[in-house]
């Protein structure tokens, strides 16, 4: 609101209207009362993303009254706000269409790769991610690799083995649980899960060149999740994204290992999110960020292209944050 200085009227008026707009929002938002996977927010649900726009890339800046909605990474269909990677795949391509046109040389394409199922990186013992990599699920006598064939369709068997880094054994591939198209694809443990002890959803977003990863994991308090990407399957020259919760603190980090030893933090960070990265709430971990296809980093960073094609690495319990820091 503009100032008019030959009324001293209207500038008694104007100084007193966001005294009372606090007040009043302050009121409002002490008497609402959320639903599950809701929040309070102050702008209402002017921005808040549903299962038809969960992907479009147009920003917002309207704001209305303070209402409940969606908590981050959660999209709302039906009055109800569930897990975005969740929302009917009709309604991701409906947004695909709507946003953008679709480049078929997108990240999902160049990540016709395999992908290592049961992974999980090992504490150390102090505040950082010791690169060992158990290749094996919670019963420790299993490895499970994935093979995505196809990012069109949920992949098929395969028999491809990988050894056991504790254990030098070998075993058969298991059934994936990855799905995907172009421009989106999802994976979750356990396979076909529903309240999940971790998943992770893709997006290649066109227009900026870059890719959105989204994930959520049961997480107690000091703890961090993140994913790879390794030409592998190993720690080996591999490109980490972690992120740490520490006292409820949530932090990002563009980390890569060389070999088998605690990993390090790169130079040149080349992960962001563009709001906030996420929340721990109740034992549960919800994170977001965005990278380049290719960074431009050539030391830490792996280039994804048609020709380059990389492992995932899915630490699906992630690992408890020590107290003490290198």
């Amino acid at each position: 609101m503009k100032f008019n200085h030959d009324n001293i009227d209207q500038l008694e008026i104007t100084t007193i209207t966001p005294i009372v707009t606090l007040a009043t929002t302050k009121t409002l938002i002490g008497s609402l009362t959320c639903g599950i996977n809701e929040t309070i927010n102050e702008c209402g649900r002017a921005c808040e993303i549903n299962c038809n726009n969960v992907y479009s890339r147009e920003k917002c800046t309207r704001c209305y009254r303070p209402a409940c909605a969606c908590i981050h990474g959660y999209a709302r269909i039906d009055d109800r706000c569930i897990y975005r990677a969740d929302c009917p795949r009709e309604n991701h391509r409906l947004s695909y269409h709507h946003n953008r046109q679709p480049n078929h040389s997108s990240v999902l394409r160049s990540l016709k790769t395999s992908m290592t199922n049961g992974a999980e990186y090992l504490s150390d013992g102090i505040d950082s991610i010791n690169s060992s990599l158990k290749l094996s699920n919670r019963n420790g006598n299993e490895i499970h690799q994935l093979n995505l064939a196809d990012t069109t369709a949920i992949v098929d068997d395969t028999n491809i083995e990988l050894q056991n880094i504790s254990n030098p054994k070998f075993t058969h591939l298991l059934e994936s649980g990855v799905a995907g198209d172009v421009c989106y694809g999802d994976w979750r443990w356990p396979p076909g899960c529903r309240d999940c002890d971790y998943r992770i959803s893709w997006n290649y977003l066109d227009d900026t060149d870059e890719i959105e990863f989204s994930i959520e994991t049961r997480a107690p308090s000091n703890w961090w999740t993140g994913v790879g990407f390794s030409p592998t399957g190993t720690m080996v020259e591999a490109d980490i994204i972690i992120v740490k919760s520490r006292n409820g603190e949530l932090s990002l980090h563009d980390m890569y290992s060389t070999e088998y030893g605690v990993p390090r933090e790169d130079s040149k960070q080349d992960v962001y999110t563009p709001t906030v990265i996420g929340t721990h709430v109740n034992g549960v971990l919800r994170v977001q960020f965005t990278r380049k296809r290719d960074t431009g980093d050539r030391k830490a960073d792996h280039h994804f292209s048609e020709t380059n094609c990389y492992k995932f690495l899915f630490p699906v319990s992630g690992g408890r944050l020590e107290p003490v820091r290198i």
